[in-house]
């Protein structure tokens, strides 16, 4: 829709109609996440059918969270939150309070209301946006297409006073912080595009009269060095691809932090304007992705303070989780192991009996947590840590059955890969599979760390089993012709969390039973019998 040049008085009509029949493709079957709260229609403004927004976020939050203003697009001439609320809950499901609103739109009301009702929002956040978990002193911008001409004017609005002299409502600069933006497919050097005339919808925004408003639609001239740190993105089958990288270059050239990414490629023309809108593409999720890890590194050390701590099922609060965590999967050898190796030893979790303990090992600050049984719990718990907890590194240490000739129980097995029968992947919507691994350099620590112990590992490949009872007795044989040394349940899950966080894992296994010998340990043996594995864990 967006690739439409529209001139005559009859486009808006036909470009509401031909973007709203795309659009309705687009979202046909989504449905509000099972783990989002939302709050619809609150009026911010003075415009009872108009000036209505939605907050989002997810359940369970207490307290503030960062926050994403999303300013939609639609040519200045369509648009309203209903068509974006999938693509903004998308959004706070990455742990953000998202705001998403409508604003009046051309050609029934003409420049500068659009700009007006933006900034109607920013006011209303100012004056009400604790109530609804929004931390105005952690505000971050979206928009695209003409929603990212909008979000960037009224950026520079915030940033520069020359530019707030010449417009006749009050923008409230000094009662919010806003940290970063993400302009997306957007038009950012506005008065040249106005000049070039070749887009037709601009000009019903402007009632026809652009060398009137020239002056208050020239932005750039506006970018100070106090422009918010941006992350620009476009896609090569955008048609105003050509806007986002002089956009780029001026924040760097006023040595304002921002990233530049082009999505798609040649041969993608469906990874076209404004896709990451369809939040069913693989792009999108990457582009998301990429910006909310972009937003979440202007927090930096203040992360821990603004993240949707405790969750559903970590009672832990910020700064109580150290960031290097051992998760064994029993909860009980989780507290055997705070109360026989670590020192000032403080419980931060017992939602679902699953316990959690931080506490010191030869002087450094360490937590060991429960991750309980197969790859859905220990994805919940490892994802929870590294997005809200700040983690920085968990070392699974648990029990396996042994597949390989050469090992005996009680062995010592590192899982420099985990293969798996598990469909965990493919919500990432790879293009081929996906290879789960260590982090190299906790492998290789562990491995230094053993030889000091003089203790003897093996490293090598592991599976990850979804079942533990399984109908198809041989496969344990085929995956042992395959190299494979031993079998559990957990460790495929934490590496690809840990990849797509760009974080570190590592599975260090006892060997508790072996497929192919009589001798196995029993639950006691299992829960308190480790001692060599944990010592090389906690020594990492």
């Amino acid at each position: 829709v967006g690739n439409m040049q529209v001139n005559s008085l009859e486009s808006p009509r036909e470009f509401r109609k031909s973007a709203g029949q795309s659009d309705a493709v687009r979202d046909a079957g989504l449905e509000t996440p099972d783990n989002i709260t939302r709050y619809d229609n609150i009026c911010y403004g003075k415009d009872p059918v108009w000036n209505l927004l939605d907050v989002y976020h997810l359940k369970g939050v207490r307290g503030l969270c960062p926050t994403i203003v999303s300013v939609h697009g639609g040519g200045w001439v369509y648009g309203d939150k209903e068509l974006y609320q999938y693509y903004c809950m998308n959004l706070a499901q990455r742990g953000f309070t998202v705001v998403n609103f409508t604003y009046r739109l051309a050609p029934e009301h003409v420049f500068p209301a659009a700009l007006e009702d933006v900034n109607s929002v920013f006011t209303w956040i100012a004056d009400h946006g604790e109530e609804y978990q929004i931390d105005r002193d952690c505000l971050f911008v979206v928009g695209d297409s003409a929603g990212a001409q909008l979000a960037s004017q009224y950026l520079a609005l915030m940033t520069d006073a020359d530019y707030r002299k010449l417009f006749a409502f009050t923008v409230p600069f000094d009662r919010l912080h806003v940290r970063g933006a993400g302009l997306n497919c957007g038009v950012y050097d506005t008065k040249q595009h106005i000049l070039e005339g070749t887009d037709g919808l601009i000009l019903h925004y402007l009632n026809f009269e652009k060398e009137k408003y020239l002056a208050q639609m020239d932005t750039i001239s506006h970018v100070t060095e106090h422009f918010p740190p941006s992350f620009i993105t476009t896609s090569y089958h955008d048609f105003l691809y050509r806007h986002a990288e002089p956009m780029y270059r001026l924040l760097q050239d006023l040595h304002v932090k921002c990233a530049y990414k082009v999505y798609g490629g040649e041969d993608r023309p469906e990874i076209d304007h404004v896709f990451h809108l369809n939040i069913r593409l693989e792009e999108a999720t990457l582009c998301n992705d990429e910006e909310c890890a972009f937003f979440r590194s202007l927090i930096g050390g203040e992360t821990m303070s603004r993240l949707p701590v405790p969750t559903p099922h970590n009672g832990a609060k910020a700064g109580e989780i150290a960031k290097t965590v051992l998760m064994p999967g029993d909860p009980l050898r989780a507290k055997y192991i705070a109360d026989t190796y670590l020192e000032d030893v403080v419980c931060f979790n017992t939602v679902r009996n699953m316990l959690g303990y931080t506490g010191t090992y030869q002087g450094k600050r360490i937590s060991v947590m429960g991750g309980g049984m197969g790859m859905p719990s220990i994805g919940i718990y490892s994802y929870e840590l590294y997005h809200f907890y700040d983690v920085d590194s968990i070392i699974r240490i648990g029990s396996a059955g042994g597949y390989a000739d050469d090992l005996d129980v009680m062995d010592i097995v590192i899982g420099m890969g985990a293969c798996t029968n598990s469909s965990y992947a493919r919500q990432y919507n790879l293009p081929g599979t996906f290879a789960p691994i260590a982090d190299y350099e906790l492998m290789q620590r562990a491995v230094e760390v053993a030889r000091e112990q003089g203790k003897k590992v093996r490293v090598g490949n592991i599976l990850s089993s979804d079942v533990f009872y399984g109908d198809d007795s041989t496969a344990k044989d085929r995956w042992k012709r395959m190299g494979v040394l031993a079998v559990e349940m957990e460790a495929a899950a934490l590496y690809m969390n840990a990849a797509r966080a760009g974080k570190k894992a590592l599975c260090i296994l006892t060997i508790s039973d072996h497929l192919y010998k009589t001798e196995e340990l029993t639950a006691e043996q299992r829960q308190n019998g480790f001692g060599s594995m944990m010592e090389i864990a906690l020594a990492l």
